[in-house]
């Protein structure tokens, strides 16, 4: 069983949650929470709430909402405050992934892929620990210090639950048959190249045409992260985006 560990939120003085169902360790019921705990399932009906969760950090819709997640729940005593972490089956995370950054009513085959490709973004870091990082660092032009960076500055957990990862929402965008249907259907499936995992990074819109990786992201070669053209991606097409965006 793969499970991965999630950042909801970091800094805290103080967090306010809701447990339902049995936990071990805490009753069920509201709890404000001012220091480090871990707090473990006791049966598939738990699932837990917390408020003032931000989503879209730094975009022109940044807000702040309750959400409800399944799974194990911990908070960590940091030097800057309080960091909230949602342990996860990755079968479960990836529900929750396409449900977020897309809506849970899109065409079938695109919640599919979208499954496989989330599900290898996430899962490719583990399979190759050296992409976490540390980032590559060069000098381009005297004066200018450049960075490549991945996932190192979540030192914490796997991945954050907002768009500089994966938009991770927990149950709370879960409301489509078909999105649970979808990942089953694609159960442990993954992107291959050369029998290893591919870096699916992806992009809701790329303006008709996709960047090569060694331009975007660090100065090397990735075959299948290549430049090609996308039809589909048009920005008048209206009825197109109404089906991806949520």
């Amino acid at each position: 069983m793969k499970t991965i560990s999630v950042g909801l939120m970091e800094g805290r003085k103080s967090v306010d949650i809701e447990l339902i169902g049995n936990w071990k360790g805490m009753d069920s019921g509201r709890h404000h929470l001012t220091s480090a705990v871990t707090l473990v399932p006791a049966g598939p009906d738990a699932s837990f709430a917390v408020n003032d969760v931000t989503i879209g950090i730094g975009f022109h819709w940044e807000r702040n909402e309750r959400q409800a997640f399944r799974g194990g729940l911990r908070i960590l005593q940091r030097p800057g405050g309080l960091t909230v972490i949602n342990d996860v089956e990755l079968e479960d995370y990836v529900t929750s992934v396409i449900s977020s950054e897309m809506s849970a009513a899109c065409p079938p085959d695109l919640l599919k892929a979208h499954a496989v490709i989330s599900r290898s973004w996430m899962w490719y870091p583990k399979a190759n620990p050296e992409a976490r990082g540390p980032g590559t660092e060069f000098i381009q032009t005297p004066g200018e210090l450049i960075r490549w960076y991945g996932r190192e500055s979540h030192e914490d957990y796997d991945v954050c639950a907002d768009d500089h990862c994966q938009r991770y929402q927990g149950i709370t965008k879960v409301f489509s048959e078909s999105v649970q249907q979808a990942v089953r259907d694609t159960k442990g499936q993954m992107l291959m190249f050369e029998g290893g995992i591919c870096d699916a990074r992806f992009s809701k819109c790329c303006g008709g045409v996709s960047e090569e990786y060694r331009v975007a992201w660090d100065d090397r070669n990735i075959p299948y992260l290549s430049s090609v053209v996308d039809p589909y991606c048009d920005t008048n097409d209206k009825e197109l985006l109404a089906q991806i965006l949520p």
